[in-house]
């Protein structure tokens, strides 16, 4: 089954500051599912991070074999969890740990870099 996956987390009130995050899923002609989280005080890039993982585990209620494609803005992100970029900063790297492991519950998965707007369209922010 083929499964689109929105992401997008940020901070109110500084960096860091009050995190928040969103992510909506399309499966098919369905109408999307949509959910959203807070985090605490969090940066931006956490809240990147526990946004991804929000949607994860939703898409993960699906089952496994999930030929998933995640759109989001974040650069980090994929660099990090496609790209073999280096986790420099340590309260990263247990997100991006569990997003490593979460990423190989499914049939295939690939992470797309899309603009600011698309992620706004869809996601409200």
């Amino acid at each position: 089954m083929k499964v689109i996956l929105y992401t997008d987390g940020g901070t109110a009130g500084g960096n860091p500051g009050q995190g928040y995050g969103s992510f909506a899923i399309y499966v098919d002609a369905q109408p999307p599912y949509y959910g959203r989280g807070e985090f605490g005080r969090a940066t931006s890039n956490e809240a990147e991070y526990r946004a991804l993982l929000l949607g994860l585990d939703e898409v993960a209620k699906l089952g496994t074999d999930v030929d998933l494609e995640i759109r989001l803005d974040s650069a980090l992100l994929i660099g990090q969890l496609s790209k073999g970029w280096r986790v420099k900063a340590d309260n990263l790297r247990p997100l991006w740990v569990e997003a490593k492991q979460k990423l190989g519950w499914f049939h295939s998965c690939k992470l797309v870099k899309v603009g600011r707007d698309e992620v706004v369209k869809v996601l409200g922010h």
